[in-house]
């Protein structure tokens, strides 16, 4: 790859990218499908959305795959490649069709995602910055020059982002503990037999590390240095991960971003060492608006620890300042008071984890859409508050048709980043003698509110597609 041409690079990024959006919608088919009254819940970005038929997800996943495939197998466009040769007709004509492939990639991705923002996943996301940038700068010199700048500086910001949303105890006695075991594990080390604090003090190299790299990458001087550590870095997280079985979506999207880096910022030429801002300026008008999409991908992220800006579009990966919900489904206040006890004390929660208590009924939201969609979901407060919804509606529905009316209560209980245990109503109308007990007080958890007063309480919509609630419920 030594002296590779940027419009080399742009090439293999575009079809690298098709490749890996193939692979990883593959690995998380589920989450592609659309919505039915079973399924894990649909929550659509905007409110408009929710009676979108299911023939809408159909169109939106063959233009993905359609768009990804032609990025795939891309070719350099042939006026650029032999500016004095006549191509065929029908060759030059495939060429002209694939040369739209980015942008059909990128406008069904984003149809997808707005029709579930469960689709929001961290690489799906990433995924429609890239197809907005390969589809906005044009396929000139400036253009490809333009296209490669703007990738570097998202992968830098993704990477910085990603450690500082770590930089926090919540990350390094919870996500990051639970990392570190499984490290150490690959090692024959038993983290349970070290010093909690001292795994804990260990887990702080994860955030550092991240930051490192993306500063070493931002230097041309240093970027060889910056692959190294960005090697040792990934497998590191790849064979960590493999062994804490997590899904095949983070496995592969940890091997595309390693590939992804080595295209971006493998030294090139002294030649192209030109200052972004002339990159940008030289590359037209159609540069300007890809340009803004990556500042804002890049600035936005600032907001996530106050709330402003979601968690994964953050890039807070495995971030430990972040919501956790478990909803209980049951009839006795006492039962209640004891699962409500039980989840407040565990502030090592981290991804797949779970527990019961019988006879109360607890769905841990994580575990349930990793089993379900073989991936996980979003971990802002709107996606939890729109499922426990969705779910309460589900089993309203199906209780009536059973025993003529509903005779359980659900809550959920949600664990905010600054150690606030609230506990929420689900259920709109509840059995006799339900509330007569302050059961939420005896917790230490506050006054109970109503789940319905969150859901309009979003900029973007909480409430689920039509067709993830049965007929009645609608």
């Amino acid at each position: 790859m030594r002296g590779l041409p940027t419009a080399d690079r742009r090439l293999w990024l575009t079809r690298l990218t098709g490749v890996a959006a193939l692979l990883l919608i593959g690995v998380t088919w589920p989450l592609w499908l659309p919505p039915t009254p079973t399924s894990f819940p649909q929550l659509p970005l905007f409110g408009w959305l929710i009676p979108a038929p299911a023939w809408c997800d159909w169109i939106a996943l063959a233009g993905a795959l359609l768009g990804a495939v032609g990025m795939a197998v891309l070719c350099e466009p042939e006026a650029q490649a032999r500016p004095d040769a006549a191509p065929p007709r029908l060759r030059f004509g495939l060429t002209r069709a694939l040369a739209f492939a980015p942008a059909l990639f990128t406008i069904s991705l984003a149809f997808a995602l707005a029709l579930n923002q469960i689709r929001v996943q961290v690489w799906a996301y990433q995924f429609l910055l890239l197809g907005s940038v390969l589809s906005l700068c044009p396929r000139t010199e400036t253009g490809d020059r333009a296209a490669v700048a703007l990738g570097r500086v998202l992968a830098m910001g993704i990477l910085f982002h990603s450690g500082l949303s770590k930089l926090d105890l919540a990350f390094a006695e919870g996500p990051g503990r639970w990392l570190m075991g499984g490290f150490l594990g690959l090692f024959g080390v038993e983290a349970d037999g070290l010093d909690e604090k001292a795994v804990a003090a260990i887990a702080f190299a994860v955030p550092a590390w991240e930051i490192a790299l993306s500063l070493l990458l931002a230097l041309p001087g240093t970027r060889r240095v910056g692959l190294i550590a960005a090697v040792f870095m990934h497998t590191s997280v790849v064979a960590t991960l493999w062994k804490l079985d997590q899904s095949w979506g983070v496995l592969l999207w940890n091997a595309f971003f390693l590939a992804h880096e080595f295209l971006l910022f493998w030294p090139a030429p002294r030649a192209e060492g030109v200052p972004l801002w002339t990159t940008l300026r030289t590359a037209g008008p159609r540069a300007a608006p890809a340009a803004l999409l990556i500042l804002a991908a890049v600035l936005l992220p600032f907001g996530t620890r106050s709330g402003s800006w979601d968690v994964w579009p953050g890039w807070a990966v495995y971030a430990g300042g972040v919501p956790r919900a478990v909803i209980m489904r049951g009839t006795n206040g006492d039962d209640w008071e004891r699962a409500g006890r039980s989840f407040a004390a565990r502030p090592d929660h981290h991804p797949g984890d779970s527990f019961s208590l019988a006879p109360i009924t607890t769905l841990d939201m994580e575990r349930s859409g990793l089993a379900e969609l073989f991936a996980p979901i979003p971990q802002d407060p709107r996606t939890r508050v729109g499922v426990a919804r969705t779910l309460e509606a589900r089993s309203r529905a199906e209780s009536r048709r059973s025993l003529g009316e509903s005779s359980d209560v659900m809550d959920m209980v949600m664990a905010a980043p600054d150690d606030e245990i609230q506990l929420y109503s689900v259920t709109r109308t509840t059995p006799n003698g339900r509330w007569d007990e302050p059961i939420a007080e005896r917790w230490g958890l506050g006054q109970r509110r109503g789940i319905d007063n969150l859901l309009d309480s979003f900029l973007l919509n909480a409430r689920p597609r039509a067709l993830s609630l049965p007929a009645e419920a609608r």
